[in-house]
């Protein structure tokens, strides 16, 4: 720490020692180990002592402005009503300064090696030990403090250090995904390459979409293709084994040629959801369209690797690993390699859920029924929870997370530009002036609770006496209202005075306002109790006499009065006065102590704080081109200066001044910090007009004013030679109550600086405004809207892809009924089981499922209407028992080899009944059904529990993104089975169709009926 401070920049160092800090405040170092004969001792801010300074000392030091820059609102809430009030919640800032810009990378590489080396394991260790449960035999006791920390390099490293976690988590998906694919292809050769295609396709994707930094959405593609991507080799295995099943006798070529038809169709609906994925290249937010070109790109690499690469895996598993292992192999090594399916129930499983599909109107009106409440259920939990703002990366309870709430109860400061004065003197009450705070010690109970006044006339050394015919009465008072007029005082004072000397022959007052001095503290030494009153000076009194008398030195004599419950115990070189001064009507103001706490001891005031108003800051920037476009997945937009931006131009200047002077209501300014305000009052001090005089030098000007005013640099852009290139203004605002407002707010402000650029003349008439709080309330809402956009556009485009697979209208209004009741039932584990709320992120993971698990409905919705074709499976079968007998010539054989067309129809209808003759029958709906659901049961119970594992795996992850998908999964695992293998066959033999040709094959050819007359 130490030494990158003192590396870094020598005019920012008080940023890191002893940086920003309420801590430095309450442990002030003492530099006085006595109190000195002045009546006074020191105290350095630095953090370091053991001592702690009283809370309302402290907290009345830097109210009163004695520690400028530093004020409360930099360490405490905006809620904090002042030094009499509680506040629960403190901040601290440090920030390290490069020493130049020449060297801002190598800091800052120093400085990333110090924050994962030694900042962040000390922090995490702070953490964690303030939140640990203390063990009720020990002697410890539980910490009263939460620390939560952010800051720049180390939330990135955080990020870096729970992706690295949850990525060895992947590591165990990986797994999952290998033993459940090894189980399911009976080959461990077939398991390991379809691993190694899916690990391919994410590698080609990476290398395909060039970004600059892989993001939290980049990963999550690659915990979705694992759990997930590797279906489409399960379904393209079956296929192969169901060909070579029923065409035994297909030479090895024409066996590739058929199962190349046929798996076009099968990847078809994969390409088409790739395709539906790049539907979130529309959303404006970056993570969104990151994912989405990801996702897409590694599905169409892993559709080009399966037919590129997988296809001859298949051919080597039949033709040489497989032989290889049968004849070569040990039995229970054999049967690692190659498990036998048939200890998996699929079979029955696919059966029992054929007859349930049987049973639909006792299903369907069930699942209908839970559908409703379900829906009703996530509807109402979703309407009345607010919305959690911006996606968090961690989850909730995470220090980042909440200290990323709890930055908004703070002002959005920024880091100061100067030193905050490092040392300060404690005086006596009565001391001269150059004090920072006064001190002196009381008694524990109140001993001045009546409306008056006791004054004490300092004693005067037989030394230090003189006569005076003219004396300057200056009077401190401690407790009395600042409501006190300088002239009600006179006439109190007057009493007194003529009291002190008869012989006053006249009594003025000199000209002035009662004048704030620094607080006093009364402190009860032994108990330590403390209360704090305010101390103000009261201008002097002029008295003359008739003839000269012995007064204090240089004719001064110093009086010091105590208004307040509480009285100094140690006056000894001030003697009592009386009569009291009676303020008539005296009313305490809100500074001061209530009269219900007349009667309390020291330090019992209230801890009732009247609730402060929420504010960030407006940015007004001259000379800066706002960045404009949507970069597709870059960084930053790139910036330029505006060269219409004359700073020196009169014009300019009235321009940005009217900015900051001419706001209105309903921009709901707070409070104001435009440097170009105090330049105007600068130059008028100065005897200078404002703007600077047309012959006059504006630079030369404003580098004289900054060098008064250090701070004022902050807000600006400065060229090589010390020029003002661009410049701006911040205005402190009230939030909106929710992004809604904030948004209406942002309107308001644009309007409002639009106005102000079509008065200006052309060399100021760029401006624009900004807010940190603008920036996340558009982020949400552009976020949510455009999400829902995609999601929409996703749904459009999946029913469009089914119709193109399917053909087949009322087919896809069931599939989409049924994705309907699969969203709604997820949506209800997420809204009222996991109590979430909506956001983008949980639209996503929803619609990536929602693609996803719609595929295998396809498949049964096209097996029922694809048309019937001719099947020569039976012939084939016949010659294949003929060739046990006799084994056919190769000419033979060549003539008894069916059409390949014909072949590809049969399979793409996955078989059917025939007749001796070779015909088909007409398959009844209740059969297709079932032999389409006996097909898939495999694949899909398969895939299920591997989603299922998977998605266990992933609920450790510290990452709320990974978590949510894990948790999400686990609900569509359950759910996939179901909705993809019951309810479509049930819909289908409820509604008790049976017809099998498509609506659009059938609405073509009567279109083609009625338009023959065209033609004929």
């Amino acid at each position: 720490w130490r030494r990158l401070c003192e590396g870094g920049d020598p005019r920012a160092q008080f940023r890191c020692e002893p940086g920003e800090s309420l801590g430095n405040y309450v442990w002030p170092k003492r530099l006085d180990n006595f109190l000195t004969p002045k009546g006074l001792f020191r105290l350095s801010f630095d953090g370091t002592a053991r001592e702690r300074l009283p809370i309302q000392a402290t907290l009345t030091y830097l109210e009163e402005g004695s520690a400028m820059p530093h004020m409360p609102a930099q360490f405490l809430p905006q809620d904090f009503a002042g030094a009499q009030s509680d506040a629960v919640r403190m901040r601290s800032r440090f920030a390290f300064t490069a020493p130049s810009l020449d060297d801002s990378d190598a800091f800052r590489d120093d400085y990333d090696r110090f924050v994962s080396e030694e900042l962040y394991p000390m922090l995490l260790e702070a953490s964690e030990k303030a939140e640990a449960n203390v063990d009720e035999d020990s002697w410890d006791e539980p910490s009263n403090v939460l620390i939560l920390f952010r800051g720049d390099g180390i939330d990135d490293y955080e990020v870096l250090q729970a992706l690295e976690h949850d990525m060895k988590l992947a590591i165990g998906a990986l797994v999952l995904t290998l033993v459940v694919t090894w189980v399911h292809l009976q080959s461990a050769f077939l398991a390991v390459m379809a691993l190694v295609i899916l690990t391919f396709s994410v590698l080609l994707a990476y290398v395909i979409v060039a970004v600059d930094s892989m993001g939290l959405a980049s990963f999550l593609v690659i915990f979705i293709v694992f759990g997930l991507g590797g279906n489409s080799f399960l379904k393209l295995s079956d296929l192969w084994m169901r060909i070579k099943r029923d065409r035994p006798l297909i030479a090895p070529d024409d066996h590739l040629m058929c199962f190349y038809r046929l798996a076009g169709l099968q990847l078809l609906p994969v390409g088409m959801t790739a395709v539906i994925f790049f539907v979130h290249l529309a959303s404006l937010v970056r993570p969104l369209r990151e994912f989405g070109l990801f996702m897409a790109t590694c599905m169409l690499c892993r559709i080009v690797l399966s037919l590129v690469v997988f296809v001859p895996a298949l051919l080597v598993q039949d033709q040489a690993i497989a032989p290889f292992v049968e004849r070569r192999l040990p039995p229970w090594l054999r049967a690692v390699l190659q498990p036998a399916r048939n200890f998996l129930p699929w079979d029955k499983v696919g059966d029992q859920i054929a007859k349930a599909a049987h049973r639909g109107k006792h299903v369907l009106p069930a699942t209908a029924a839970a559908a409703v409440v379900a829906l009703a259920a996530a509807a109402a939990v979703a309407a009345t929870r607010e919305s959690e703002g911006l996606p968090e990366v961690f989850a909730a309870s995470h220090h980042r997370s909440a200290g990323r709430l709890l930055s908004t109860a703070f002002t959005d400061t920024r880091l100061t530009e100067e030193a905050a004065p490092h040392n300060v003197t404690v005086c006596e009450p009565w001391r001269e002036d150059g004090c920072g705070l006064h001190w002196c010690d009381a008694g524990l109970d109140v001993t001045n609770a009546s409306e008056g006044c006791r004054c004490y006339r300092k004693r005067q050394q037989s030394d230090t006496q003189a006569n005076c015919s003219e004396v300057n009465i200056s009077t401190l008072v401690s407790g009395a209202p600042a409501t006190l007029p300088a002239a009600s005082w006179r006439t109190h004072l007057e009493t007194l005075i003529t009291t002190i000397w008869p012989d006053v022959t006249s009594v003025s007052q000199q000209p002035g306002i009662v004048r704030d001095r620094p607080s006093l503290v009364f402190e009860h030494w032994e108990s330590g109790a403390t209360d704090i009153e305010k101390l103000r000076e009261v201008p002097a009194m002029r008295v003359e006499f008739g003839a000269p008398l012995l007064a204090g030195a240089d004719c001064v004599e110093r009086l010091f009065c105590n208004c307040g419950p509480r009285t100094c115990s140690s006056l000894m070189e001030y003697d009592p006065l009386t009569p009291r001064i009676t303020l008539e009507g005296r009313r305490l103001s809100t500074e001061e102590v209530p009269p219900a706490a007349a009667q309390r001891h020291l330090a019992e005031v209230s801890a009732s704080a009247s609730l402060g108003r929420a504010n960030v800051d407006v940015v007004v920037i001259y000379g800066i081109e706002p960045p404009e476009g949507n970069m597709l997945l870059g960084g930053t937009p790139p910036w330029s200066f505006d060269s219409t931006f004359e700073p020196s131009s009169p014009w300019s200047q009235r321009a940005m001044h009217r900015v900051c002077s001419e706001t209105t209501p309903e921009l709901k300014v707070l409070a104001k910090n435009c440097w170009i305000s105090d330049f105007k009052d600068w130059l008028l001090a100065q005897g200078q007009i404002f703007p600077v005089d047309r012959f006059g030098s504006f630079q030369g000007e404003l580098k004289r004013f900054m060098a008064d005013h250090v701070a004022a640099s902050s807000g600006m852009w400065l060229d090589e030679n010390g020029d003002l290139r661009a410049t701006s203004l911040f205005l402190k605002v009230s939030v909106g109550s929710d992004a809604r407002q904030t948004l209406r707010d942002r309107d308001a402000w644009r309007a409002y600086i639009t106005a102000k650029n079509a008065d200006a003349a052309t060399s100021a008439s760029k401006a624009w405004a900004t807010s940190k709080a603008w920036v996340e309330a558009e982020a949400m809402h552009e976020a949510l809207s455009s999400t829902w956009i995609v999601t929409g556009a996703s749904l459009l485009a999946i029913t469009l892809v089914g119709l193109v697979y399917t053909m087949d209208a009322e087919i896809i209004l069931c599939i989409l009924l049924i994705a309907m009741v699969a969203c709604i039932f997820v949506c209800f584990f997420m809204f009222c089981i996991f109590q979430w709320s909506l956001g983008p992120w949980e639209l996503v993971i929803v619609t990536v499922f929602f693609t996803y698990t719609i595929e295998p409905i396809y498949r049964i919705g096209r097996d029922f209407v694809v048309p019937q074709q001719r099947s020569l499976i039976v012939g084939e079968r016949a010659a294949a028992e003929a060739a046990l007998v006799a084994p056919p010539t190769p000419a033979a054989a060549v003539a008894q080899a069916p059409p390949e067309d014909a072949i590809a129809k049969v399979e793409s209808t996955g078989g059917s009944s025939t007749s001796a003759l070779g015909e088909i029958d007409v398959e009844p709906p209740d059969k297709a059904l079932r032999r389409s659901v006996k097909h898939l049961t495999g694949a899909v119970m398969t895939s299920a529990v591997k989603l299922l594992l998977c998605s266990m795996v992933l609920l450790p992850c510290k990452l709320q993104l990974f978590f949510r998908l894990g948790a999400v999964g686990i609900v569509v695992a359950l759910l996939m089975a179901p909705c993809t293998l019951l309810l479509l066959p049930a819909m289908l033999l409820l509604s008790g169709r049976t017809r099998r040709e498509p609506d659009l094959c059938l609405a073509g050819r009567r279109l083609y009926d009625e338009c023959a007359w065209l033609w004929t």
